[in-house]
This record gives C-alpha cells, structure tokens and sequence, in this order.
C-alpha cells in the first residue's frame, strides 16, 4: 500500500498543477471568445480524441502492460521498436486520409488542425514510454510543463495577438513539439531504435492486446462527446460552447480518477500475480468510492459560489448541468476501475463490451429525443449511459 499511496501523491502533485492551469484557462475561454468559437474550438479537440486511439492502436497501453515488469534492455528495445514501427505506418495511413478528406471538403487552417492532430497522436506513446521505464516524477513534470506551455501560449494568443482559435491549435503545436523533442533527447530513445527488428507475432500479440482497447476507447469517446456531436446538429455551437464548460467544471471527477487511475494501473499490473491482490484490491475499492462521494458533495454543494466567479454570465446556465454530469463522471471512474483488472489478466474484448453498451445508450436517447435535444436530455443521456 506504501507505494501506492507513493504514486498517487507523485501523480497528484503534478494533476492538481495542471488542474489550476486548466482553470485559469476557463476565464480567458469565456470572456474572450464567443459560444460559437469556443464550441468550434470544443469539436477540434473532441474530434482529436476520438482519432487517437485509433491512430495509435492503443499501443501505448501495451506498452505499458509488457515493460513495467521488464528489466531486460534488449527485451525494452524489441518491444519499443515494433511499437513505434505500428505507430509510424498509422500516423502514414491517417495522413493520407486526411490530405483526401480535405481535398474533398475544404478545411479551414487544415495545417493547423493536422500538425496539432499528428503531434497529439504521438503524445500519449511518449508520456507511456516514460511510465514504463518507471519514470512517474518526470510523467508528472512532463505533463506539467506541457500544460504550462500551452497556458502561456494561449494567453499571448488570445489576449495579446487576438488570433482566437489558430491562436489555441498554434499554442498546442509549439508546446506538443517542444516537450516530445525534451522527452526524445532525455531518454535517448534513438538506443531502443537503431535497428529496427520486425517481429511479426509481437505485433500480433500487441495487436490481440490493444485492439478491443481501440473498441473500448472509441466507445468511451462515443458516450462522452458523442453528446456534443447531437447537442451541435439540433442546438449549434452556441449551446455546445456551454456544455463544454459544464463538462470542465464536472470533470473534477474526472481529473481525481485519472490521478488514481495511473498510480492504480501501474500498482495493479505488478500487484496482480501476489497472493495478496484480492485483499488490496479491495481495500483500495473502498477507499476508492469514499472519496469520488465526498468530491461529488463538495462540487454539488460549492458550485453556486465559485462558478460565477470563474464564467462570464452568458455562461450562468452550467450550474444546471454540472451536478448531472459530476454524478456520470464518478460512474465512469468506478468503470475505469474495474477495466484496470481486465487489463491486468490480459483480458481486454469484455471492456469493449460494456463500453458499447453504453454508447448504445447515448444513441437511443438521441433517437428518441430528436425533437426535443437539448443540454437536459444531453446531460441526463450522459449519465444513463455511465
């Protein structure tokens, strides 16, 4: 339990900087840009989120699963070079779908959106590269830097330069490139990728492993924007900026559970061959619960003091959604939870199962309500399907 806790305090300290930074965002979101912009903003970002796992194949995931055990450098780099060789021919094939897509529609700041898109991919394999070679404190100080780039990036760009949302994808661009350049050099990655040796049942053993992941992560995606997708067809970009910043102020949860989930995921996978692991495993559900409630109370009760002093009124209404959306995301943590123990025992089809359910859910709200969308159906169709 010591290093659990260990890991969770590492991981905290830099999430909880990374949350205050995220705040100090908000104002500048809500004031300077429109609901319009913002909710256009929203869908870049959201669509980046659902690209990623399939680009990456969760691969990432594997990565983590095969080396947080592995001591052998020879053993590392083997794994390491496959892994970056399917990341490579992925991020190729999206890159020449994308260029047709735009051929065909016409994106507006296209490089901006595909260099922001690309570099973002490749984010998630750095930051698991990092948690694999057992290197949480500098996790944790890489995710801290990156969100304090994009923080003063954004901040010159909206307040100073005036360039609205180019100004945010550009202040992604340069902070993304700046810290996988730091991460390449200080791991000296190019030791894992002097010669690259094809292993053709790795790849398949990674692949059976991280693939129903690319299924689960979709389905995530699917019931937790797919609901801005639906909000943007019947209500527009107005109604999608605000139910976007209720989703910032309700996933507080979220940010908790995703500083548990890593210290967790890294405890459970060496924990789960002991003898002892059902007993700590649940010890820690326990504790686990406790806690996602008593943050769940504290937003319920507190946001009607602290939220107008963070949002511009045309933004007042999200005090209606955030206590609905607080309670989905503490379901969704507990989910999270459970999917960590699947991953463990290598045995990933049944998430995806229960993560499509729930994307069902969403879907037959919208089917149902077509008439009607709107955020309370949004919110109350978020929830059902946590």
């Amino acid at each position: 339990m010591n290093s659990f806790i260990k890991k969770i305090i590492i991981y905290s300290l830099g999430n909880f900087s990374v949350i205050l930074i995220n705040f100090l965002l908000v104002p500048f979101y809500t004031f300077d840009f429109s609901q319009a912009e913002l909710g256009y903003y929203d869908i870049i970002v959201t669509t980046a989120n659902l690209i990623v796992p399939i680009v990456t194949l969760q691969v990432e995931v594997a990565l983590l699963r095969w080396l947080i055990n592995e001591k052998s450098i020879e053993k590392q780099s083997h794994f390491i070079q496959n892994s970056i060789l399917l990341i490579f021919l992925s991020v190729l094939f999206f890159s020449a779908i994308f260029f047709i897509y735009n051929y065909i529609y016409s994106l507006n700041n296209v490089l901006f959106i595909y260099f922001y898109f690309v570099l973002f991919f490749i984010y998630p394999f750095f930051k698991q590269l990092l948690r694999s070679l057992g290197l949480a404190k500098l996790y944790v100080i890489v995710e801290f830097l990156y969100t304090l780039l994009f923080l003063i990036g954004a901040i010159i760009s909206i307040a100073m330069l005036n360039i609205g949302v180019k100004g945010l994808l550009i202040s992604n661009i340069l902070s993304l490139i700046i810290i996988e350049i730091f991460i390449f050099f200080k791991l000296k990655v190019f030791r894992f990728i002097k010669f690259i040796k094809v292993d053709y049942t790795l790849i398949k053993q990674i692949l059976s492993y991280s693939l129903p992941l690319v299924v689960n992560a979709l389905s995530i995606w699917f019931f937790s924007y797919s609901v801005k997708y639906l909000i943007l067809m019947v209500n527009g970009y107005d109604a999608n900026g605000i139910f976007a910043v209720a989703l910032k102020f309700s996933s507080i949860i979220q940010v908790f559970n995703s500083i548990f989930y890593l210290a967790w995921q890294e405890e459970a996978f060496i924990r789960y061959n002991q003898s002892d692991r059902n007993v700590f495993f649940k010890r820690v559900l326990d504790i686990y619960v406790f806690a996602l409630f008593l943050i769940l109370i504290l937003i319920i009760s507190f946001q009607h003091f602290f939220v107008p002093f963070l949002i511009d009124n045309k933004f007042s209404e999200v005090v209606n959604y955030i206590p609905i959306l607080s309670l989905s995301y503490l379901f969704i943590s507990l989910a999270y939870f459970f999917g960590v123990i699947f991953q463990c025992a290598k045995k990933t089809k049944p998430i995806s199962h229960s993560s499509l359910l729930a994307s069902m859910i969403i879907l037959l709200f919208g089917l149902f309500y077509k008439d009607s969308y709107n955020l309370y159906v949004a919110a109350y169709s978020f929830l059902s399907s946590s």
